[in-house]
């Protein structure tokens, strides 16, 4: 009899954190995103030794499904405003926010994707000035993003050099 006991009580706390437990734990969700931001920190190396592929850090504010904040690493080839695409080799993101009345967390990884090559426009005076790069972005992953990179810089010796950069666009996350 104190078995039979045991049991319904082991059932009836089992239902009861079940009963806890986010929705998202049953069913996938979408989440569809805009997003903008801002790079932190500098490039750092991340594909195989001498390969030049560069690790970049970007967060921002998140609005659509989910409204919080966003972060996400990408590691890509070499961006070139020459007229050769880059590519996008993997990375990390995170979205954090509200989702109605429910704060999400969701996590997510990036598994290809390409990065257009770049226009470049130079602001210069005598050969010194500004200079922006824009270029397109497609990512593949858990969801699929695209958006625009604007990187910002000094123009002086006959290049643009880099000094900050954004990032604003849209995509759909599976959680």
């Amino acid at each position: 009899m104190l078995r039979f006991g045991t049991q319904r009580l082991a059932i009836a706390v089992g239902l009861a954190l079940m009963a806890l437990l986010p929705t998202t734990a049953f069913a996938a969700s979408t989440a569809t995103e805009s997003i903008s931001g801002v790079e932190i920190g500098f490039p750092i190396a991340c594909g195989p030794s001498g390969s030049g592929d560069s690790l970049s850090t970007f967060s921002g504010g998140a609005s659509g499904t989910i409204s919080g904040v966003w972060s996400a690493s990408v590691c890509h080839t070499g961006l070139s405003t020459h007229g050769v695409a880059a590519t996008i080799i993997g990375g990390r993101f995170r979205v954090s926010g509200f989702a109605g009345w429910r704060y999400v967390t969701v996590y997510g990884s990036f598994a290809g994707g390409s990065i257009s090559p770049g226009i470049e426009t130079d602001y210069a005076v005598n050969g010194v000035g500004t200079c922006t790069q824009v270029f397109r972005l497609s990512i593949t992953g858990t969801g699929t993003f695209t958006a625009t990179l604007v990187h910002y810089g000094a123009f002086f010796d006959s290049s643009c050099h880099v000094l900050s950069a954004t990032l604003r666009g849209t995509g759909q996350i599976t959680y």
